[in-house]
């Protein structure tokens, strides 16, 4: 569960609640030798199955090919000129979550101050800085289709956000324990050039099991989830922490809504089904 915000007010006051190859019979010129050199060192470090290639000096990210695919489906390797689709967001989570749809796509800084306004309920929260991030990352690429994403839990009206450190996470897995919080989860989708924007959110509610102290610090000194708001991880033994979780967007815990990202994207024109020549 990755998204940025504090524990503002009440009790809780300042918590941070081979491609294998057939042996060669002859020995490889030096130039095919480099070449495959470099296509390895290409591998995206943080999600298996992802090929990192730089257009214009940005990463773009998408589906690791293997060698001859192409020629058996009778199509040349083409490398797109620019990235169409960018990501306003670092999370590595978000990213390893946009790769799954099989576009290749480029991952910009939004550099958008992030901090809730006084009282500002957590939906709108999540939606203004989702947008933003959008808006920011589009002015500077106009031609791009861009994508925002910010998610804020909710525990009893307060906002939920990283920890920091094993000492926040632990008074946040207290905090919790056998509650239910709401994970507002917004997606927003831009493209300057072509007018487009849009924005939709969705809701998680996840209810936590009656933690022990025994569980909480075992948990933590396994997984560290210092960087997710709550403290915890839904796609990794942070479900174990957990009673149930109701959502009609499955991936929005981890920080993506991917239902919702694919109607904005087919709206902007962008199909993740149809994805046109590569």
């Amino acid at each position: 569960m990755g998204f940025p915000v504090n524990l503002i007010g009440g009790a809780w006051q300042g918590l941070t609640v081979r491609f294998a190859t057939k042996p060669a019979q002859t020995r490889q010129p030096e130039r095919a030798r480099s070449s495959i050199a470099s296509t390895r060192k290409r591998r995206d470090v943080h999600a298996v199955g992802i090929e990192v290639r730089r257009v214009h000096g940005e990463p773009v990210y998408g589906p690791a090919a293997h060698k001859g695919d192409a020629h058996r489906m009778g199509q040349s390797r083409r490398m797109p000129q620019q990235p169409t689709l960018l990501l306003a967001s670092t999370s590595i989570y978000r990213r390893e979550l946009l790769s799954r749809l099989r576009l290749p796509f480029g991952v910009v800084a939004p550099d958008v101050d992030e901090t809730p306004g006084l009282q500002e309920p957590a939906a709108e929260v999540a939606l203004r800085l989702s947008l933003a991030k959008a808006r920011a990352v589009a002015q500077r690429h106009p031609g791009a289709v861009v994508i925002g994403s910010d998610q804020v839990a909710e525990l009893d009206g307060l906002l939920l956000g990283k920890p920091g450190n094993h000492d926040n996470a632990v008074l946040q897995l207290r905090a919790m324990s056998a509650q239910r919080v709401v994970f507002h989860t917004a997606v927003s989708v831009v493209c300057i050039d072509s007018g487009f924007e849009a924005s939709d959110l969705a809701r998680v509610t996840v209810t936590f099991r009656s933690l022990t102290e025994g569980e909480i610090e075992r948990y933590l000194r396994a997984e560290r989830p210092y960087d997710c708001a709550g403290s915890a991880k839904s796609e990794a033994l942070g479900i174990a922490l957990l009673q149930s979780v109701e959502s009609d967007d499955p991936t929005a815990l981890i920080g993506l809504p991917l239902i919702r990202t694919c109607e904005l994207l087919r709206r902007a024109g962008v199909d993740p089904l149809n994805p046109g020549p590569p």
